[in-house]
């Protein structure tokens, strides 16, 4: 901007100078040429007053007309080198104030190439921190997923070793049968087993019975008399009861905490499939890395003295059936979405400088 500020101040300084210039030399053009008309003037009445005799008053009257005319010339003469003078000082000074500011001119041109030199180098390193900070982002990603593997594949190696106890929805014959003889309490045996690779820790599990219509679903409620199973560990890939106690069972009961007794009835709507047994528990335990579980299951096979019913139906309990997803550790934090290239900025070399006039 500087620049064509002091271009244009510079041409108007010289063409005022060359103005001056034409002026000072129309004025003493005029002048020389007022004095040959003059000159010539006075040569013409000196021949005619010697071709006529003039009159003395006449001759008189022009020599006055000739006196004046030359003071007017002279005058005119005077005032017009004045003019040249004033004319030529105040070129001059215009001149020197053009060559001052032409060596301003140069010393800003210098200054402003010497600004863009440094900021074309600064560019310049900022390209090359622009450069280490993209290798720098690219390095901090690839660690990061290495870290997320590594830990991600600790993970599964502690969650796989982590307890996980569960319900045995098909016992072996030898756990026995139901028990529906009439006149006494409805039970349904049960095995509970670890199959994590540790140990489970402050176990409880709640049992419930029902004798329900096929057609029907449990009600799924927990009474304070129910069927409770409680330990401080189970070992890993273990079962409760174990062979040497099998006569592990849920009692059925009411909300008010009754027994459910069989009557003479009972065994044969069970074996007809028109009742079912259908026990169902909830459990919570720990694992050895502190991490609290829970589970629910809810049992639908029907077990008969000449083999075992699967599945008979009852939706409800299927939906029933529920365990946590609660894990030893946390997940990795995921590998972040790549960052938006760093745009780059293109560096201009400076431009080459101007000559001053």
């Amino acid at each position: 901007m500087f620049r064509r500020q002091f271009k244009a101040l510079v041409e108007m300084l010289q063409e005022q100078l060359s103005t001056l210039r034409q002026t000072s030399s129309e004025q003493v053009n005029a002048i020389g040429n007022a004095e040959k008309t003059a000159h010539e003037d006075r040569e013409k009445i000196e021949r005619a007053v010697a071709a006529v005799q003039t009159p003395e008053a006449d001759y008189t009257h022009a020599h006055e007309y000739r006196e004046k005319n030359y003071t007017v010339q002279v005058v005119l003469t005077v005032v017009t080198g004045l003019a040249f003078l004033a004319a030529a000082t105040y070129a001059g000074l215009a001149w020197r104030q053009v060559r001052i500011m032409n060596k301003t001119y140069t010393e800003i041109q210098r200054q402003t190439k010497a600004a863009e030199e440094s900021a074309y180098a600064a560019c310049e390193d900022a390209q090359i921190a622009r450069q280490s900070l993209i290798q720098m982002e690219n390095a901090q990603a690839d660690t990061h997923g290495a870290t997320v593997a590594a830990v991600e594949q600790a993970f599964a190696v502690t969650q796989s070793g982590a307890a996980h106890l569960f319900v045995v929805k098909n016992p072996e014959k030898e756990f026995l049968t139901p028990n529906l003889t009439a006149g006494e309490p409805i039970r349904f045996p049960y095995v509970i087993g670890n199959g994590g690779t540790t140990a489970a820790l402050k176990i409880s599990v709640i049992w419930n019975v029902d004798f329900i219509a096929r057609d029907s679903d449990p009600e799924f409620f927990f009474t304070k008399t129910a069927s409770l199973y409680s330990a401080t560990q189970m070992g890993p890939h273990t079962r409760y009861p174990g062979p040497s106690d099998r006569n592990v069972s849920a009692v059925a009961r009411m909300r008010n905490g009754d027994i459910i007794k069989a009557d003479a009835t009972s065994m044969e709507t069970y074996q007809a499939g028109t009742k079912d047994i259908v026990a169902y528990a909830h459990a919570t335990y720990w694992d050895i890395f502190g991490v609290r579980h829970w589970g629910q299951w809810c049992i639908v096979d029907q077990i008969l003295p000449t083999g075992i019913i699967p599945d008979t139906g009852h939706p409800k309990c299927n939906a029933y059936n529920q365990e946590d997803h609660n894990r030893a550790m946390q997940p990795a934090t995921p590998i972040p979405s790549p960052v938006k290239p760093i745009p780059e900025v293109p560096c201009s070399l400076p431009d080459a400088p101007t000559s001053s006039r």
